[in-house]
């Protein structure tokens, strides 16, 4: 008993107790107490109370690699190493704790104002680190060595990889968890999902499924086949893809477009287009070789932004929309001849979350990640294809806004 006593100075060592008589042991105990000593019993019990604390409070969430991500508490700096995640960010009330974001970060535009840490495929590491941050928010295209990087420095990391609408969701659940907002994310993921339903609804009861084709670029030209959230779009707005017998986004020639013969053209539009936001608009109107495609020769051609269209946030549905608006017109005969301005602003989340989703949504995670599908089941079978889309900004082009594309079975 002397030799414990002497290894934890919790008692004074001089008045350490052989007596087996627990008032004897209790009086020759007291002289330590009063020195101020601690026994060491209450400090284990201390210590153990704060493991379960900090236990208590830590997140533990699955990202879309299957990695299984501990965050000891609310993330207070955050850093997003993709536009569609930063996006996701604000729309989720949180952009004010965020630090860092990638070059092409440019929606909101509060974005704009958030430091640098390189671009989309071309992150810088020092800068990363430099930030302090407690949650780093990656996407497939950084690539996994990055990823491995930053995690090797004890930087929670968690990477999205969504495929279609009900991954975007699923991102948005999984973001909302990681940051302390899981209820802010069921509520936008709901009201997402509903105006999803209204323009399903929609489609479901019209007679008009015109081929529509999605075209990124003019030279070479490049169009949404089948497998990307382009052609998902199309065909939950009600059309068919004019091109869905090419997988992913294509290059296809002037011959096998004008024989695809679409009635309806939904063209990329943006800052970056290079000879104007409506470049490749005016390409498709001006080019005598495609007077007799169907959507040319009757003006059937509209504009949509290409951020808003091309990136897995929340916009993705303003996105779709659109496209169902645009659908709607080519039946009465209008068109886009002039400039159209997106839909981002109906957007919940960059303003107040709609309210009409609130509901009482109990997530308990344990190293799973919780699918949004499980809580508010999509009609119909999922959409999700056998590949699946990422888009690679390419960084190092100024002017030229051409997404690289890569695709992993």
């Amino acid at each position: 008993m002397r030799g414990l006593f002497t290894f934890f100075p919790f008692f004074d060592a001089g008045h350490a107790c052989t007596s087996e008589s627990f008032l004897e042991r209790k009086n020759c105990l007291q002289p330590g107490i009063q020195r101020g000593y601690v026994p060491f019993y209450f400090l284990f019990a201390c210590a153990l109370l704060l493991f379960l604390t900090v236990s208590a409070t830590a997140t533990v969430v699955t990202d879309d690699t299957g990695a299984t991500v501990t965050i000891a508490s609310p993330p207070q700096r955050i850093v997003s190493l993709a536009p569609s995640n930063t996006e996701i960010l604000f729309a989720l009330g949180v952009g004010d704790r965020v630090v860092g974001v990638t070059d092409y970060c440019n929606y909101p535009p509060e974005a704009l104002e958030i430091p640098k840490v390189g671009g989309y495929s071309t992150v810088n590491v020092e800068k990363v680190i430099a930030l302090h941050p407690d949650l780093v928010i990656a996407a497939y295209g950084n690539g996994k060595e990055l990823i491995e990087n930053l995690r090797s420095f004890g930087i929670p990391v968690i990477s999205l990889h969504p495929a279609n609408l009900d991954d975007v969701l699923d991102s948005i659940v999984l973001v909302g968890t990681a940051t302390g907002d899981v209820e802010n994310a069921t509520t936008l993921a709901g009201e997402l999902r509903r105006r999803i339903r209204a323009v399903e609804m929609g489609a479901e009861g019209s007679d008009y499924h015109p081929r529509v084709a999605h075209i990124i670029w003019s030279d070479p030209l490049y169009v949404s086949g089948n497998g990307t959230f382009q052609d998902e779009l199309i065909r939950l707005a009600g059309g068919k893809n004019a091109f869905s017998h090419v997988e992913g986004w294509k290059n296809v020639g002037i011959e096998d477009f004008i024989a695809a013969d679409p009635e309806v053209l939904i063209v990329n539009k943006g800052s970056g287009m290079g000879g104007g936001e409506d470049a490749i608009a005016r390409y498709f109107r001006e080019e005598p070789r495609f007077g007799r495609v169907s959507a040319i020769r009757n003006q059937r051609i509209f504009l949509v932004d290409s951020d808003t269209v091309d990136r897995a946030g929340p916009r993705i549905v303003d996105a779709l929309e659109q496209f169902a608006t645009d659908i709607r017109s080519a039946k009465g005969g209008e068109s886009d001849q002039g400039e159209r301005e997106s839909h981002g602003k109906k957007m919940p989340g960059f303003q107040a979350l709609a309210a009409t989703a609130a509901c009482a949504v109990v997530v308990v995670f344990s190293g799973g990640k919780a699918k949004f599908r499980d809580f508010f089941p999509k009609k119909g079978t999922d959409s999700t294809s056998g590949s699946v889309m990422v888009f690679v900004r390419d960084g190092e082009k100024a002017g030229n806004s051409l997404e690289k594309t890569a695709k992993v079975k």
